[in-house]
C-alpha cells in the first residue's frame, strides 16, 4: 500500500509537471505571436509614415512616385489613358518673407486640404518639395484633365487662408501630362512633361495651366522601346 500511495503520488506530480509545462508553453507562443503582430503593425506604420509628409498628411516625394508608378504601369497595361499633374504655388516664396514660416506652414497644409477635396476618389496627391504637389489622375484624358486642372485652379483662387487676422489669397501654375491611350510610358517621363508644361505655365503669366501631350510605343506588340514624344506646351 505504501508503494502504491508513492506511485500514484509520483505519478500525480507528473502530471502536474507536464500540464505546468503546456502553460509555460501556451504563455510563450501566446507572447511570440503578440509580438510578431506588434512587430509587423510597428513595421507597417513605420512603412506608411515613411511614405508621408508629416506637414501636409498627403503622400511625400518618395511615397507618391512609388504609388504612381504602379498606377502608371496598371492603366498602360489595360490601355487607359492617365494624367500626371504638377502644381506650384504662386508667389510662394514672397508670402513666406512677409508673414513668415509659420504661415507659409499652415498655407502649405490648407492648400494640401483643398487640393484632396477637389479631387476624385480615384486621384492621388502628394508634396514632392517645397511648394510644389503632384496628382496622378487615372483613366483621364485631355478634357478630363483640363476641366480637373481648371477645377483646382479655380478653387485655390477662390480659398481665403486667414493667418494672424490677415487674408492671404493664393493662386496656383499647373503644368499636366496626358499620355495617350495604350501607350507605354514611365513616370519620370510623365513627371519631365508636366514639369516642362509648369515652367510654361509659370513663364507666361502664373495662375494658370499648360499641357503636354505625351505619346510614344504602344503598350504591346512593341519589342523595341522608344522614347516618347512631346508635344510643346500649350495653354487649356
Amino acid at each position: 500500500d505504501l508503494l502504491r500511495g508513492d506511485d500514484s503520488a509520483f505519478a500525480e506530480s507528473i502530471w502536474v509537471s507536464v500540464f505546468a509545462i503546456e502553460l509555460v508553453l501556451y504563455a510563450v507562443g501566446t507572447v511570440f505571436i503578440i509580438f510578431m503582430l506588434v512587430s509587423e503593425r510597428t513595421v507597417s506604420a513605420h512603412r506608411v509614415a515613411a511614405s508621408m509628409d508629416p506637414l501636409t498628411g498627403v503622400f511625400n516625394r518618395r511615397g507618391f512616385a512609388e504609388a504612381t508608378g504602379r498606377i502608371i504601369e496598371r492603366e498602360a497595361s489595360a490601355g487607359r489613358p492617365v494624367t500626371v499633374m504638377i502644381l506650384d504655388i504662386d508667389h510662394f516664396k514672397s508670402i513666406n518673407d512677409r508673414f513668415g514660416h509659420p504661415a507659409g506652414d499652415q498655407i502649405l497644409r490648407e492648400f494640401a486640404a483643398t487640393l484632396t477635396n477637389t479631387l476624385r476618389m480615384t486621384d492621388l496627391c502628394g508634396r514632392i518639395g517645397g511648394e510644389e504637389f503632384m496628382v496622378v489622375a487615372p483613366e483621364t484624358t485631355l478634357e478630363g484633365a483640363n476641366i480637373l486642372a481648371e477645377r483646382i485652379r479655380a478653387a485655390v483662387e477662390r480659398s481665403e487662408i486667414t493667418y494672424k487676422e490677415q487674408v492671404v489669397r493664393l493662386t496656383v501654375s499647373v503644368g499636366f501630362a496626358v499620355v495617350a491611350e495604350d501607350v507605354q510610358v514611365t513616370y519620370d517621363q510623365l513627371k519631365h512633361a508636366a514639369a516642362a508644361a509648369l515652367g510654361e505655365a509659370k513663364a507666361t503669366g502664373r495662375n494658370r495651366s499648360m499641357v503636354r501631350i505625351v505619346t510614344g510605343p504602344k503598350a504591346t506588340g512593341n519589342s523595341e522601346p522608344e522614347i516618347p514624344q512631346q508635344v510643346p506646351p500649350y495653354a487649356v
